[in-house]
């Protein structure tokens, strides 16, 4: 899905062929595709010397029957056509848009009103749509232009860049082609309904098709589960405080059937806390066998967390246990984020109720570290500067170094010695390439890593 609705194909004869006239029966898959029309004007049958007749076997086929009315023959050059076809998306989909060999009849004219009937058009060349909700870009080589009948790790990258983008107030990262929920009906095998913003509706559609593929499995529709009886329910638990200024707030699921996405708003005082990200826990870490989108962001003065599990076929959260860490920046005295709504979904994209201990907004005096700590970057993921944080409990030398997942240093953003105290240091990596970093605390015995992702 490009998000457009528009696919035309061009009848095209091989340059140097020569004929007179031409019968050719085209089919498509009409739960996918809509026919619009046909255009003759390519050169070839468009003259005063020719006929040109449409009709319709079928539903989704289409019949072309042309030829030239003074016996005598076409030579076609690059560039030539016999017509073109115009089709509407009626659904997200797989269809091909093939020239049936049985029905497939090329004549060339003798000149003197007889023929010779002369295949000259292969049957293999079999055009496709592949319009699945998601697929965003090709992985080898890598290209935004078009996707590659594959929802994967490429689209994910660009879903996640565009992730907030709307079209009013970020076009540079809005695509509409992201733009794909909510749904006519919710599925994955429908049309999206744009609204302008890449968002909750999207990430449940995505996290749906994730991992779905023009090759099969794609068109393999599913019947939606009963929606669960019993609510999701969140829970804030105690927060605690983290390096230098940083709080940690555990938030946990119980009661989970189905829930494949989630989005939570907290309200929360700018003056009081900024946003340092949000860290995973054993139910949203991502792998490759299970890939998780989780997200941290303020929008309309308020905090949210938006999260899914990536894949109709991987299993979605089940039971309970911590979801996730969201991780604050205390600015001085003042309440801590509270959970005020949560919104669920199911693998179906059903709506799952939901119910939340709203907790209770507390301050937390900073005081000096007891103890050594290495903090979350913020943002992370960072395009192209982000800030790390770090707890000293006494003078020392300290060497604070970046790596690549292949292990070598690519920055050393501290290498001397630091008093006791919280500090923080911001690294651009602007001359860098996009991909996960690591970053790597020494002071005296102490020893810790993190990871962040540069993201382009």
């Amino acid at each position: 899905f490009n998000g457009t609705s528009t696919t035309t194909y061009y009848l095209v004869p091989e340059a140097g062929t020569e004929f007179g006239a031409v019968d050719i029966t085209v089919e498509w898959d009409e739960s996918v595709l809509t026919f619009d029309g046909v255009d003759e004007t390519g050169g070839l049958y468009d003259t005063g010397t020719s006929t040109f007749f449409t009709s319709q076997p079928a539903s989704n086929q289409l019949r072309i029957n042309a030829s030239r009315l003074d016996n005598q023959n076409i030579t076609s050059s690059a560039g030539d056509y016999i017509a073109t076809l115009s089709f509407s998306q009626a659904a997200s989909g797989v269809s091909d848009v093939e020239v049936l060999p049985a029905e497939l009849s090329f004549r060339r004219y003798d000149g003197v009103g007889g023929q010779e009937g002369v295949l000259v058009f292969p049957d293999t060349n079999t055009p496709s749509v592949l319009a699945l909700l998601g697929d965003v870009a090709s992985a080898s080589p890598f290209s935004e232009a078009t996707g590659d009948g594959l929802v994967e790790f490429e689209d994910l990258v660009l879903f996640s860049q565009a992730y907030n983008a709307t079209a009013n107030t970020s076009p540079t990262d809005y695509k509409e082609k992201l733009d794909i929920g909510p749904t006519a009906d919710g599925s994955v095998f429908t049309l999206p309904q744009l609204d302008g913003i890449v968002e909750f509706e999207d990430l449940v559609i995505f996290s749906i098709s994730y991992g779905l593929s023009a090759a099969g499995d794609y068109t393999n529709k599913k019947d939606a589960a009963p929606v669960p009886d019993q609510p999701v329910v969140v829970e804030m638990r105690e927060p605690q405080q983290g390096a230098g200024a940083e709080v940690r707030i555990p938030v946990s699921v119980k009661d989970a059937i189905d829930l494949r996405a989630f989005s939570m708003q907290f309200d929360y005082d700018p003056e009081a806390v900024a946003l340092v990200g949000v860290e995973e826990t054993a139910l949203t870490t991502s792998t490759e066998q299970r890939p998780v989108f989780l997200e941290a962001f303020t929008k309309d003065g308020q905090l949210w967390v938006d999260g899914a599990i990536l894949g109709a076929d991987v299993e979605a959260i089940h039971g309970a246990g911590p979801l996730f860490t969201l991780v604050v920046r205390q600015r001085g005295s003042g309440p801590l984020p509270t959970l005020v709504n949560v919104r669920a979904r199911s693998s179906a994209n059903q709506e799952l109720a939901a119910k939340w201990e709203e907790g209770e907004g507390m301050a937390l005096d900073t005081e000096t570290p007891t103890e050594y700590a290495l903090g979350a970057n913020y943002p992370n993921p960072f395009n192209p500067a982000t800030t790390i944080s770090f707890d000293l409990p006494e003078s020392g030398a300290v060497t604070l170094q970046v790596f690549d997942v292949m292990g070598r240093r690519v920055a050393t953003l501290v290498d001397e010695r630091r008093p006791a105290g919280q500090h923080t240091v911001r690294w651009d990596a602007r001359q860098l390439s996009s991909g996960i970093y690591f970053y790597t605390l020494r002071a005296g015995d102490f020893v810790a890593t993190r990871r962040m992702v540069l993201m382009k």
